[in-house]
Parts: structure tokens; C-alpha cells; sequence
């Protein structure tokens, strides 16, 4: 197959080969003509009125088939060049055949009429409104672009009227001049008339030269030759000094001539264009077959309609996507189009389409629905736009494709309903966990509340070992509990975050004291490398950040056995400097992890593949946890690891604000237990349908010397609530007959009641059901399994209580008590206290990992031990009791005596 491109530079190449030919041949015969002339026609043959006539006939046949075949053109190209022109030589040649009609002779002997002014009159007149015409559509020719073809029409009409009035103006003013055949014979030109026919035909040239240059087309060239003939016809003329001389003839030959080549020129044009049609109908077809292709390639339906009449036209995909033949839905109108659209989505189409109407939008593109021949319905998507537009901006042809959308629908469909199966299924999950809680906390409430009881009161010691197993068994499933719970916040997305100004190097070296110690017991070095240039104060969340460091530094020091663990830390500057990205690497050299575990070691529950949990430990939370905290700050975490080569651990967090303050300092707070308060006589009610939360919390509450009394439901407590007006009101959330929330509102909407504190008490711990505690008529809520330090703080905000003397409770409970003659090396003490105790105890705050702060307490018994310091080793039995039952809001309490205890052994120095 004969490409596109080879066709048209093969035309091109035989259309201008032609060209050249049809120039140079033609150029030829005008030279030999100019030349030879004067001696081809010397004969007396050619020198008569019969002759004369003849030619003038013959011309004026030739001047009028070149006027029909330049309107020919104007018909079919629209162009005013060619229906001007072709009025000129309509006009010429009319006044040629007037011209030759007269000059015979013998038709008029013996009649009297003298046409010695008529005769010669018709033939300038001819001429030099041809020449006039020629020059009128020259210079009218850069206007015509812009012309629409109704506008053509109707100017094409006024130029055949003004050239006619030229034409007749012409003849007539000719036939006004009052000289004898125009001719002088004693001149030097004869006959001057037709030398003003050649100047006009010089002035024709020009512009037809010009035209020529401009568009390259064989009428422009051949017109020019026709002007040029004319012009040495028009000059031989006038040198004319009697009729049917060599100068006569050779003009009136020339004539004749000039009339054959736009006849020449039109022919050689429309073998050309009959060229160039032809490669544009091969280019067409050819490009149909393309498009044609395509368009079935892509099995898309195509579609045309004609906006003012409502007619439209597709293929037969377009009518096969709604299970019709393009038969069975012909003729098509756009009503036919609209009936088988869903009602529902027109109202959509018609904005769209008028958005694209106005230009609002470059294309049209629209899902909807369309019934097919079974009567279901078919999604489709609709493409196009406006291809056609009205002078006054009003559409007029649009043009497009239709893709059956369905499957895809379908699809969407599938996985919209998988996203809310995973979502409902992600609810039911939260809702589980919540629920589980609750479940598991109200037991482990009584469990780890009355052995804590239990081993105040029990002195057998293989008792309290069990006691003491309870509690390590009961605080190992809370804390699994609680790492689930945190999983499932994060997951929900309903962990907050609570950014404040910190010292990130008071961060990194609290790390430094938690683990120094364990590491260097591990025979391990620990390298803390920060960057000296780490800005004094950042904004971040602290509670967020030092659980991440915590776990990628306590899985190093699990898994290490030689050689080191490093912890550095640098910032990276951006180019706003009141931003920075704060990036912190744990690198230890312990056993590694495979590249292809790598990823799976981030997933809950999942620890890499041979790790013994007998000795290792864990649930497979911390790095899950981790890397969710640091992408909820806006950061990410990579590893790198090889088996027995360590494992590099880096932690990036983006776009961090350095604070302009400085970080916020510590405010003290007072805590309360039962050694430094005493409550005034008061009556507590207990309100939860579980007989051993209530018991749990009597017995607790009674050892402060109030008075408790009870209720299992919530209308009980509101019946109570009037009746004896209590100090305060504990009460369970989750109740039968009227649960807690009812209660509370109804106890504070009554004028009597209103003002009873109420402690909310559950073991829900969802962030959803917190909100919704706070937003209630509870005062306070505490979760179950209860701190007891929480309890007495909420007691001693709403009851009246005195505190003990200080002096009091600063005394241990020893006989001896602490003197300075008891304490085995006070000033040791104090510096060990300085240097290894404090500097732990500081690192402490706001972690709460129990296997640290045993550690710490178990250090600081053993330290109390050796100096013989009573106080101090009362103050760390009590630390680990609390430890051991589990009660984090105690521990923080008991945490914040020590530098009090500190100050007491100072005095004594």
C-alpha cells in the first residue's frame, strides 16, 4: 500500500513538473510570436475584412468559453478572483462578437450606415474592461479570506452589476469621441486609444504577478501570460496606421491567443486539482481506514449530532452497547436518545452539556445509564464536544465516542461493598476489643484489687509468693490488653497527639539512663552520638516519642549479646528555618534479621521467623506500634539488617517546629494516699451490679474511715441519691434496670441531687466512650481495674479531708527510725543517690515500663540495704508492691516522694 506521505510528494512532484512544461512552452510560443510576427502575416490573405471578421468571431467564442469556465470555478471554489475575471472576459468577448458582427462588410453594403466609430469602439472598450476587471479582482483578492460564502454570493452580484455599468459606461464614452477610426496616421502612435488599453494591462500584470507569488497557482501564472499578449497586442495596435496592416493583424492574432491560455491555465489547474482531490480522497479514505481501526480496536461507539435539527448519527457499537442493530434504531433523534437514557441521570447530562455549551468546559464527558433491548440498564461513559460552532457562538455539530462502562461500574460497585464489609468488619473489631475489655477488666478489677488486698493482710510468706504470682500473672495480661487497645486507637485513627516544646536531648539522654546500666551489665558498649547543632527545643509529642525509642532501643539490647548499641541523633535544615527534619538511629550488632523479613517484623503480632519467645518474649506490638506513632507524626521508619550483622533502625520525622520557648518545666503536684490524708465522716455510694467491684472498692474506702453504702443499678442510685444526699457517687456505667448515664442525668437534674460529684466507673477503653463519659453528667471517670492512687485524689478534690504533719509521714514506720547514727555512710549515700539513683529516676517520668521501674526499685533496695537506711527501704517495699499489683497512677505517686526522701537524708548529713 502506497503510504499518504509518498502520495503527496509523488503529486506534488508531477503537478509542478506540469507546470514548468505548460511556462516554458508557452513562453516559447510568445517569443517566436513577438519575434516572427510581423513576417508570418505579411500575406495579403490575411489583410482583408473577411478575415478580420472572421478572427473577431472566433475570439470572441474563445473570450466566452474562458468566462463560463472561470465561473465554473467560482461556483465550485466560492472565490470572487475567478467570477470577477470571468465577468471580464464574458464582457470582452461580448463586445468581440459585437465588434467582429459589424465588421463584415457585405452585410451592411448599400444600407447607408456608417460604423466607423462603432466598430473601432467595441474593441478598446472590450479590452480595457477586461483589463479593468483584472485589475479590480487582484486587488480585491486579500479581502476575500475573509469573506463568508453567503457574503460572496451577495458582493459577487454587486461586482457583475458595477462591472457591466463599467463596461456599458466604457463603450459609451468611446462611442462619444468624435474621431474617425481613432487612427492619425501622420503620428507617431496612430492610434493612442490602444496604448491607454496597454498601460491598464501593465498595470493588470503587476498584480497578477503578485498574486502569482503569493498563492502559486497555474490560473495566476497563465493570466499573467494572457495580460502580457495583451499588452504587446494592445502596443502593436497602436502603431497601427490602417486597417488590416501587419500591425492590425498581429494585434488581432494576439488576441485570439491571449483568450486560449486562461483557457489553458483553467485546464492545467483542474488537472491538478483533480490531482490533489484525488490524494485527498485516497488520504481520506485512507485515514477513515486508520480511524475505522482504531475506533474498532477500542470497541467504542461513535455518535454525530446535528444540535438545531436533533438529527444524529452512530455506528454499530454505539447502537450493539444498548443490545440493538443499527437498523432496528434508525432514523435516530436525540428524543430517541433521551428515552433510553435513566431519568435520573438527565438532569446531570443537560448541566454537563451546558457547561460545554457555554465553554465552561473543553470536552463533554459524562457517566450514565442507558436501558438496552432487554430492558436493563447499561452504564456508559459519553465523550465529545462541539465541533461546529454559529457565526454568534451557538453550537451547531457535536461529535463523540460511548465505551460501555459496565463492567467497570460493577467493579467499582464490588469494591465499594468490600471497603464497607472491611469497615464494618474494622467497627465490629473495635467494638469487640472494647467489649472484651470491659469484659476482661471487671474481672481483672477484683483479681488484682483483693490480692493487692489480700497481701496486706496475709503475713504466711509461701502465701504471699502466690499472692505475688497473681499479681505478676494479672499485670502481664493487662499489659497485653492495653498494647492490643493502643493498636486498635491508632488503627481507628483516634490516638491524639499533644504537642508541647521538649528538649530532644533531655529525651535522648533519659535513654542513655534507662538502659546505661542493663547494657553495661550486658558487657555491651553504649554510644550516644547527638549531633552538637540539635536545636534546645522542638515541638513534639513526648509520651509518643520515648515509647518509639524505648522499643527500638529495648529490642537492641534484647537481641545484642556483643558488641555495641548506638544511639545518634542530627536534624536536617529546610528551607523555612523555623522547620527541621529530626532523624534518631538505633544501630546494634546483634543477631539481625533476614532482608525477607524485614517488612513483616512492622506487622501486629509477627515476630521474625526462629525467634524464641520462651526467651526473647513479647507480643509482636512494639515495632507495630512504633512505626504507626511515627507515621502519625508525620514520619517514617526504615531498616536495614543482615543476619549476624545488627540491624540499623531510622526514624525520620518530617517537618518538625522548633519551638520559640524554651521547654515548659515541670509543675509540681500533690498526690494523696491513705498515710498523709484524713477524710471527715461522709457516706460513699457504690453503684455496680457486680458484688466484687463493690466489695473491692468498700474495702478500699473503709480503710480511709468513710462509710459506704451500696446500690446495683441505677434507679436504686437515684432513689438513694434522695434519700440520704452522700459525700459522692461511684457508679458503673454498664447496669441493668437504668445503666449510668441515665442515672447521673437524672441525679443531676434534680435540685436536690444536683450537686453530689459523680465518678464514673467502667471498663470500656475506647476514646469514643471517654468522650462520651466527659460530655455527660460524670464529674470524673476512672477505668477499671482501679487505681486506688486515682480514687483517693478524685476523694480528696470533692470531700473534706485534713492532711497529716509532714514531719509525720517523713518518719519510716520502723521503731528505730533513720538518724544519722543508723545510716552506715551518709555522704556515700547521698553521692550514689546524686549521681546513679537520680539521674534514673528522672528518666522515668512519663514512661511507665514496669520491667525498668522494677528494676529501678529492686537498685534502690539494694542501695537501702547496705547504707542501713530504714526509710529509703520502706519507701522501695512499697514501690514494689505497688509494681507488682500493677497500679501505674499509685506508682507515679509514690515516684514523686522520692527527691522528698532525698531532702530528709540531707539533713541528717
Amino acid at each position: 500500500m502506497v503510504t499518504s506521505g509518498s502520495i503527496s510528494k509523488g503529486e506534488k512532484k508531477d503537478s509542478s513538473s506540469q507546470v514548468k512544461i505548460f511556462f516554458s512552452a508557452y513562453a516559447g510560443i510568445i517569443l517566436i510570436f513577438l519575434l516572427i510576427g510581423p513576417w508570418a502575416f505579411s500575406s495579403t490573405w490575411v489583410s482583408s475584412s473577411d478575415f478580420h471578421a472572421s478572427i473577431e468571431i472566433a475570439s470572441s467564442f474563445i473570450a466566452l468559453i474562458a468566462a463560463v469556465a472561470c465561473m465554473m470555478y467560482f461556483f465550485g471554489l466560492k472565490s470572487r478572483y475567478y467570477l470577477i475575471i470571468g465577468l471580464g472576459f464574458f464582457i470582452c468577448g461580448s463586445e468581440d462578437m459585437i465588434h467582429g458582427f459589424f465588421s463584415f462588410h457585405r452585410l451592411f453594403a448599400g444600407t447607408g450606415v456608417d460604423f466607423s466609430r462603432f466598430i473601432p469602439g467595441t474593441y478598446v472598450a472590450g479590452r480595457s474592461i477586461l483589463a479593468i476587471t483584472i485589475i479590480i479582482a487582484a486587488l480585491l483578492e486579500t479581502r476575500m479570506a475573509k469573506l463568508r460564502a453567503s457574503q460572496i454570493k451577495r458582493e459577487a452580484l454587486i461586482f457583475s452589476l458595477v462591472a457591466l455599468v463599467l463596461g456599458g459606461g466604457a463603450t459609451a464614452f468611446v462611442f462619444s469621441l468624435p474621431l474617425p477610426q481613432f487612427i492619425f496616421p501622420d503620428a507617431v502612435m496612430s492610434r493612442p486609444v490602444d496604448f491607454v488599453s496597454a498601460v491598464l494591462f501593465m498595470i493588470a500584470l503587476v498584480l497578477v504577478l503578485k498574486r502569482y507569488l503569493l498563492h502559486r497557482d497555474i490560473f495566476s501564472g497563465m493570466l499573467a501570460a494572457c495580460v502580457l499578449l495583451n499588452i504587446g497586442g494592445q502596443i502593436y495596435m497602436s502603431f497601427s496606421k490602417q486597417l488590416f496592416d501587419i500591425f492590425f493583424d498581429i494585434a488581432h492574432i494576439a488576441n485570439i491567443v491571449s483568450y486560449c491560455i486562461p483557457m489553458l491555465g483553467i485546464s492545467v489547474q483542474g488537472l491538478e486539482e483533480i490531482n490533489q482531490r484525488t490524494l485527498s480522497e485516497e488520504l481520506l479514505q485512507t485515514e477513515k481506514w486508520r480511524l475505522s481501526e482504531i475506533i474498532e480496536g477500542t470497541n467504542a461507539g461513535t455518535w454525530e449530532w446535528n444540535i438545531p435539527t436533533g438529527e444524529c448519527s452512530v455506528n454499530d457499537r454505539w447502537a450493539a452497547i444498548a443490545g440493538y442493530t443499527l437498523d432496528e434504531i434508525s432514523p435516530l433523534s436525540i428524543d430517541t436518545v433521551e428515552n433510553l437514557t435513566h431519568p435520573d441521570d438527565l438532569a446531570n447530562i443537560i448541566e454537563i452539556l451546558e457547561k460545554h455549551f457555554k465553554r465552561e468546559l473543553d470536552y463533554y464527558v459524562c457517566e450514565f445509564r442507558v436501558r438496552n433491548k432487554n430492558g436493563d440498564w447499561v452504564w456508559v461513559l459519553d465523550k465529545g464536544r462541539v465541533a461546529t460552532w454559529t457565526d454568534d457562538g451557538r453550537p451547531l455539530l457535536m461529535a463523540g465516542t460511548r465505551m460501555d462502562f459496565t463492567d467497570r461500574k460493577q467493579a467499582e460497585e464490588k469494591l465499594k461493598t468490600a471497603k464497607d464489609q472491611a469497615e464494618s468488619a474494622n467497627r465490629a473489631k473495635s467494638e469487640f476489643l472494647a467489649n472484651m475489655s470491659h469484659e476482661i477488666r471487671t474481672p481483672m478489677n477484683a483479681m488484682l484489687g483483693f490480692s493487692n488486698l489480700m497481701h496486706n493482710i496475709v503475713t504466711d510468706k509461701q502465701q504471699k509468693n502466690y499472692l505475688d504470682s497473681i499479681q505478676t500473672a494479672g499485670k502481664g495480661l493487662l499489659t497485653l490488653i492495653n498494647d492490643i487497645l493502643d493498636l486498635s486507637k491508632i488503627e481507628a485513627g483516634r490516638l491524639e497527639l499533644q504537642y508541647e516544646a521538649i528538649n530532644p536531648l533531655a529525651v535522648f539522654k533519659a535513654m542513655e539512663q534507662i538502659f546505661g546500666t542493663k547494657i553495661a551489665d550486658l558487657d555491651l558498649e553504649f554510644i550516644i552520638d547527638i549531633a552538637p547543632d540539635l536545636p534546645p527545643a522542638l515541638m513534639l509529642d513526648e509520651i509518643r516519642v520515648r515509647p518509639v525509642l524505648f522499643n527500638l532501643i529495648g529490642n537492641a539490647v534484647k537481641f545484642t549479646k556483643q558488641g555495641h548499641i548506638k544511639l545518634s541523633a542530627y536534624k536536617l535544615d529546610k528551607t523555612d528555618s523555623s522547620f527541621v527534619d529530626l532523624v534518631f538511629i538505633v544501630e546494634d550488632t546483634g543477631t539481625g534479621i533476614a532482608e525477607e523479613q524485614s517488612a513483616i517484623i512492622f506487622e501486629a503480632f509477627v515476630q521474625q521467623d526462629g525467634q524464641r519467645i520462651r526467651e526473647y518474649g513479647g507480643t509482636g506490638l512494639g515495632l507495630t506500634i512504633s512505626k504507626r506513632l511515627v507515621e502519625m507524626m508525620s514520619g517514617y521508619i526504615t531498616l536495614t539488617s543482615a543476619i549476624n550483622k545488627g540491624s540499623i533502625f531510622v526514624v525520620t520525622l518530617e517537618n518538625v517546629e522548633v519551638a520559640r520557648v524554651g521547654p515548659s518545666a515541670n509543675t509540681s503536684t500533690v498526690f494523696y494516699d491513705l498515710r498523709n490524708i484524713a477524710f471527715e465522716t461522709t457516706q460513699v455510694l457504690i453503684v455496680d451490679d457486680i458484688d466484687s467491684n463493690r466489695r473491692l472498692i468498700k474495702e478500699s474506702l473503709s480503710l480511709a474511715g468513710l462509710e459506704v453504702i451500696e446500690a446495683v443499678n441505677g434507679q436504686e442510685a437515684v432513689e438513694m441519691a434522695k434519700e440520704v444526699s452522700p459525700g459522692m457517687i461511684i457508679m458503673d456505667i454498664r447496669m441493668p434496670v437504668m445503666d449510668g448515664f441515665e442515672a447521673a442525668k437524672k441525679i443531676k437534674t434534680n435540685p436536690k441531687t444536683k450537686d453530689i460529684p459523680i465518678i464514673a466507673l467502667t471498663a470500656s477503653a475506647g476514646i469514643e466512650h471517654t468522650r462520651k463519659i466527659e460530655q455527660s453528667a460524670f464529674d470524673e471517670h476512672l477505668s477499671k481495674p482501679v487505681s486506688m492512687g486515682r480514687l483517693f485524689e478524685y476523694l480528696a478534690k470533692y470531700l473534706k479531708h485534713t492532711l497529716k504533719e509532714a514531719e509525720e509521714n517523713a518518719r519510716p514506720t520502723s521503731s528505730d527510725g533513720d538518724t544519722a547514727e543508723n545510716i552506715k555512710d551518709i555522704p556515700e549515700l547521698l553521692k550514689s543517690m546524686k549521681n546513679q539513683i537520680m539521674p534514673e529516676w528522672e528518666a522515668l517520668t512519663g514512661v511507665m515500663e514496669m520491667d525498668e521501674v522494677e528494676a529501678f526499685a529492686k537498685k534502690l533496695a539494694d542501695l537501702a540495704t547496705r547504707h542501713n537506711a530504714a526509710s529509703l527501704l520502706e519507701y522501695t517495699e512499697n514501690l514494689i508492691m505497688l509494681i507488682q499489683s500493677f497500679d501505674i497512677e499509685q506508682i507515679e505517686i509514690s515516684l514523686k516522694r522520692l527527691p522528698g526522701i532525698c531532702d530528709e537524708m540531707e539533713k541528717l548529713a
